[in-house]
């Protein structure tokens, strides 16, 4: 059984606590194991390193004296247990300047996405996550991390790395940028680093420490504003979202990129390895080459709803797409549609995979009769493709699937989904010996694939994107009639995305019972298995309570959400005061997941308050149009004149003379 040290681990299949967590045991110098014996975990507290640790007379073991030892987690307390000492008589081997105590912390938080605890709370261990730079020993059997990597792994922002000032004390930079809830050094905890020993100095034996979201029930309150109390500056900072650095992200995926550019295939397969912790022989498949995957029917009949539905939605948009029109006697336009040939697809693999994308993407590809089709999705760990995105792909015509991209861990995948995704990104954008070159690159994803998308965009690979993207984001409006157990799910549907993820709450009318609704989202939360991420979103949410349905409008056209959910009496008649949203849902019997999966309509859209002026993914994204003109010798008599005398005032004369001389022939052959 698998933990890791000064992280609470519940199982996920039954919530229920690991048990002890222990370093150097096991699977080598960072293997991890969890011990539940007394006379064992006796036995060896009298023969090898040992720290002491409160609840029951628990004690964390170290294999190795010389490594590194942990913090124990009290099963018979829903919390995490305060640590009072921490000690490694030598640095860890293989440790480059950084304590054996950072990298013991560093690997075992490796642990979260391979073994899929369900939920996490970072403690005291994580705060020497500090070094600008370290290496950390690893363990193929934990599917550990990369060697090498920057301490902001561990920052929400790339941008701001964690540090430590001169004094040793976390400073607020590091707190602040912490990227899920946090159990921090009790109040005067010190870390004091050396060559040979590092400690963690319990200043204050009765300091408190801050309870792990997902085990103690947590109590949410939205941030409640009303509209008429507010000034154009304060709504403009509402309307605002998380700020977003692309240069220092672009600094980090840039050199990937061109190391794909420059060594193709195997580039690809050593970044798969680095990230992934897969090796592969072939980093792309052809789909018509691999087997049906096997899936539960119940899972097949729904993804085949989805796929019928989302099939007809946009086999109606083909309708639109071809028009011919006469603009005046002898002069005839028209539009054609043609397919872009070759198109990639980003299918995520962060905090969880998405085969609902793989459709979302790969069925107007199909319909709209794309020739080459890519899917990019990580790899399992076995090297093999998630069934249920080999089972989407196949049945919506993909012709091949790149094994790459998708994040490590759910606590860090905000900067390893920019690392990860470069390399699948940079395949399919420049083409490798086996990947072949795409035209334009799709998919959904955070700030960080936003980045990289752009990056791509304007390199020489010559490609283009849907859209630019960033955390995924909903803004319910509701009023009085509005069921306040149907708005919290639909709020909490947003924030279990990710702690970044926007949501908003627009309450029309004073008569909209708010308590009501704030007590149905703590109370779906805390039964969350995301509850944990769910909560750190909602620490960045807001209620804004309106006067009228014109109010709620115009703040909604302003934010210009991904999602707008409108819960009211009467719904249908709001839609025509909507302008800005990527995608919207009336009516109290439409909730935002039906959008996300199944009603048709396609999910992956603007975000970033982008639906200003970009729409979501649809049957046109994979065309692109000809305009074709057609002009009798009649139509250029009438038209001909007043193009020349528009080239004249240009001052481009052989545009005007393209059209007199022919003129002059029409004129003479009468």
């Amino acid at each position: 059984m698998l933990g890791k040290p000064g992280i609470h681990i519940l199982s996920e299949d039954t919530r229920r606590p690991l048990g002890t967590v222990e370093k150097g045991r096991g699977c080598g110098p960072c293997a991890t194991t969890a011990t539940h014996n007394p006379e064992e975990r006796s036995r060896r507290s009298r023969t090898e390193g040992v720290a002491k640790v409160p609840g029951q007379g628990r004690t964390g073991h170290c294999a190795n004296p010389d490594s590194f030892l942990v913090s124990v987690h009290d099963s018979s307390k829903t919390r995490a247990d305060q640590i009072l000492s921490v000690v490694a008589p030598e640095p860890h081997p293989g440790v480059s300047g950084f304590s054996s105590f950072a990298a013991a912390a560093v690997a075992c938080c490796w642990c979260y996405y391979y073994f899929k605890a369900s939920a996490m709370v970072m403690q005291s261990l994580t705060t020497p996550l500090v070094s600008s730079s370290c290496v950390v020993p690893t363990s193929a059997s934990l599917r550990s991390p990369s060697p090498s990597f920057s301490a902001s792994v561990f920052s929400q922002k790339a941008s701001r790395a964690l540090s430590f000032g001169s004094s040793g004390l976390l400073n607020s930079g590091a707190v602040e940028a912490s990227a899920r809830p946090s159990v921090g050094l009790p109040s005067g905890g010190r870390i004091s680093t050396m060559a040979s020993q590092t400690t963690v100095q319990k200043m204050d034996q009765d300091s408190p420490v801050s309870e792990a979201v997902v085990d103690e029930p947590v109590q949410i309150k939205l941030r409640s504003l009303k509209l008429s109390d507010l000034g154009p500056s304060e709504i403009r900072g509402l309307q605002a979202r998380p700020r977003i650095d692309f240069t220092n992200i672009q600094n980090i995926v840039g050199p990937i990129v061109e190391d794909v550019r420059s060594r193709g295939d195997e580039a690809v397969k050593e970044y798969t390895v680095k990230f992934d912790k897969v090796t592969l022989e072939n980093i792309v498949e052809l789909v018509a080459d691999l087997p049906d995957p096997e899936l539960d029917p119940e899972v097949k009949a729904a993804f085949d709803v989805a796929y019928a539905n989302i099939k007809t939605f946009h086999a109606a948009q083909k309708k639109s797409q071809s028009m011919e029109v006469e603009t005046m006697p002898g002069v005839r336009c028209k539009r054609v549609a043609r397919a872009i040939s070759n198109v990639g697809l980003y299918v995520p693999g962060g905090t969880a995979v998405l085969p609902s994308t793989a459709l979302m993407l790969a069925v107007p590809a199909q319909i709209a009769g794309c020739r080459t089709v890519v899917v990019a999705t990580p790899p399992r760990p076995d090297g093999s493709i998630c069934p249920e995105v080999l089972y989407c792909a196949k049945k919506a015509g993909a012709t091949h699937i790149l094994k790459a991209g998708g994040a490590q861990a759910c606590h860090i995948h905000t900067y390893y989904d920019s690392r990860s995704l470069a390399r699948a990104v940079a395949a399919m954008a420049w083409g490798t010996d086996t990947c072949p070159k795409v035209d334009k690159i799709l998919g959904p994803g955070n700030q960080y694939v936003t980045a990289a998308k752009m990056l791509l965009q304007n390199s020489e690979a010559m490609v283009s994107i849907d859209m630019p993207a960033g955390p995924s984001e909903v803004l319910v409006i509701a009023d009085k009639y509005a069921s306040p157990a149907h708005i919290a799910a639909d709020l909490l549907s947003q924030a279990e995305h990710g702690p970044d993820s926007q949501v908003v709450f627009v309450a029309v009318g004073d008569d909209v019972d708010v308590e009501a609704i704030e007590a149905e989202v703590e109370a779906q939360c805390n039964a969350l298995p995301r509850g944990s991420i769910a909560a750190k979103a909602l620490q960045n949410s807001f209620t804004l309570i309106v006067s009228t349905k014109a109010e709620a409008c115009a703040f909604s056209n302003l934010y210009a959400p991904e999602h707008l959910i409108v819960n009211v009496e009467n719904a249908a008649s709001w839609l025509d005061s909507i302008d800005n949203a990527g995608s919207v849902f009336l009516g109290r019997w439409t909730p935002e997941s039906v959008g996300d999966y199944a009603s048709g309509t396609n999910h992956v859209l603007p975000t970033y308050g982008y639906a200003r002026m970009y729409g979501g993914v649809s049957l046109d994204s994979f065309v692109k149009y000809m305009t074709v003109q057609s002009l009798s010798s009649e139509g250029l008599l009438a038209l001909g004149p007043s193009v020349a005398k528009m080239a004249e005032v240009e001052g481009l004369d052989a545009h005007a003379r393209a059209v007199t001389l022919r003129l002059k022939d029409l004129k003479a052959q009468k």
